[in-house]
């Protein structure tokens, strides 16, 4: 059997509950991958300018699945509502003592001196 490229060689579409989306992130380029077939997700991606790098199509002409790209900027973990949250490791450092406090102080004055001198 012959298929034209970028043509799914099936007789059956996916059900609603064979539909999928996955998202990745690719470390070399730096790059969230996205592929879908489910297409209010691949509707979104268009929607929020992510660059569509392949569709698939079935034999009557329908899309069966997309292929996007965005730059690493385009997705963050964020915390979830109502969430516990997690705990943070208590650190090992010993409390700083007033005499590193002021020794900290007085640079951090120095430092805002300098930017103000270079600004004027």
């Amino acid at each position: 059997m012959t298929t034209k490229k970028n043509v799914v060689p099936t007789e059956c579409k996916l059900t609603s509950s064979e539909m999928e989306t996955h998202i990745s992130y690719d470390l070399a380029d730096k790059v969230w991958v996205a592929w879908s077939t489910y297409k209010r997700d691949i509707t979104k991606f268009k929607k929020q300018g992510w660059k569509l790098i392949k569709t698939e199509y079935y034999a009557d002409g329908t899309v069966y699945s997309s292929r996007f790209e965005a730059p690493e900027n385009a997705i963050s973990i964020r915390a979830i509502k109502g969430a516990e949250p997690v705990e943070k490791p208590k650190s090992n450092r010993k409390p700083m003592s007033e005499e590193q406090k002021a020794k900290m102080k007085a640079g951090r004055a120095a430092k805002k001196l300098a930017d103000a001198k270079e600004i004027a």
